[in-house]
């Protein structure tokens, strides 16, 4: 979903995606998608109940530096 221009709109989308059980997503690259530190926020919210994805890529974002490649075990 590179450079797709989501925003932090369609980050609600994902989010319940990603939260969903039946997601079997394992990378997931959202780089250049305009998503600011809300939108990354609600992602990273979703992922508590997550145990398929293994990396989430968020460069080129307008978001805190920190939060540029989620790597999960």
């Amino acid at each position: 979903m590179f450079d797709n221009n989501i925003g932090n709109a369609g980050c609600d989308a994902i989010a319940t995606l990603l939260a969903d059980p039946n997601c079997n997503l394992r990378i997931l690259s959202l780089g250049d998608n305009a998503i600011h530190n809300e939108g990354a926020t609600t992602i990273a919210n979703s992922l508590r109940t997550n145990n398929k994805l293994h990396l989430l890529m968020l460069y080129g974002n307008p978001t805190n530096q920190t939060l540029m490649c989620f790597p999960f075990h």
